[in-house]
């Protein structure tokens, strides 16, 4: 009965959360455009900082339950799955990423660098709360950094632009309903894993992290089904600077963060090699991700999956 429960329970939240991403994605365009901010730079901030908010909330409380190896887990299987599961099956529904909106090298630097300081701080097994602030000031460098980027285009636009009531609330209640979908699709997964007989290691690095991720999987497939590429890539981009930074400082700094053998084993070089295939790929000289790129970045998130669940 319990098993049933929260299998509906799992179906309930994903509906909610493909509602909200509508939401999401109308309301943050609608207040982008409003402060001249281009595309790229509304999935980074509005949504790719949004999104992030399931990963701290959790995280979060998995630190003040004494539990801080999940955090970690979490921010690593969430990159991961953002990059290789998200960005994989984007380019596949869209038959290809064209990257018209252009990213800047820092905001490939951001990325680059705050995995590159991620693991290093994680290679001796833990995280401690100076690292924690670090982390943290680098988060707010990011974010002031992207606040600061205008659409030079819009800025001699002469067309006034009027922000309704229902673009501040399509956002709000779209950001609250992804954050309570993925709230109950995490405890819904959690009790569907436990009933099945899943180690807690391989639901925090995979189902959490699955869980977590939902809200970028289901914004970043609307945004590439609704040609709007820009916000879905800056959501990635986003999404995956904030969780090494914001959910990985935040709680360190509240209580160091110890990583387990089996996420510092299969965790932190997937980590590595996702990030720089994301980076290479989209950063082309064509600006695509191509469909076959696609079903490379699913492969690999197939072995990933494979390797941490031991099947082989």
């Amino acid at each position: 009965m319990s098993f049933l429960f929260w299998l509906f329970i799992f179906f309930i939240s994903l509906v909610l959360l493909v509602k909200s991403s509508d939401w999401v994605v109308k309301g943050a365009s609608q207040v982008g455009s409003y402060f001249r901010l281009p595309p790229f730079i509304i999935g980074v901030i509005l949504v790719g900082l949004g999104t992030s908010l399931p990963e701290l909330s959790s995280s979060l409380a998995a630190v003040l339950q004494n539990k801080g190896a999940i955090v970690p887990a979490n921010i690593i299987g969430s990159n991961i799955t953002n990059i290789l599961l998200i960005i994989g099956l984007t380019a596949l529904l869209s038959w290809g990423l064209v990257l018209k909106n252009k990213i800047t090298v820092l905001n490939y630097s951001f990325l680059l660098g705050a995995t590159a300081v991620f693991m290093f701080m994680a290679s001796d097994g833990i995280i401690s709360s100076v690292e924690g602030i670090i982390l943290f000031l680098l988060s707010l460098s990011y974010l002031f950094y992207n606040l600061r980027q205008k659409n030079p285009r819009s800025l001699s636009d002469k067309k006034e632009r009027k922000l309704k009531a229902i673009d501040i609330w399509q956002l709000v209640f779209g950001l609250a309903g992804l954050i309570l979908g993925a709230r109950y699709t995490i405890t819904s997964l959690t009790h569907l894993a436990f009933s099945l007989k899943i180690p807690e290691t391989v639901i925090a690095v995979t189902v959490l992290a699955l869980g977590t991720s939902l809200p970028e999987l289901v914004v970043s497939i609307k945004a590439a089904l609704t040609k709007n590429i820009g916000l879905g890539l800056g959501n990635i981009f986003g999404s995956n600077v904030f969780n090494l930074l914001l959910v990985g400082g935040l709680p360190a700094m509240i209580h160091p963060l110890s990583l387990d053998s089996m996420t510092m084993r299969i965790g932190l070089p997937f980590l590595g090699i996702a990030t720089f295939l994301f980076i290479l790929t989209s950063s082309g000289v064509f600006k695509k991700i191509y469909p076959w790129e696609g079903f490379v970045y699913l492969s690999l998130y197939l072995l990933f999956l494979g390797k941490v669940s031991q099947l082989f």
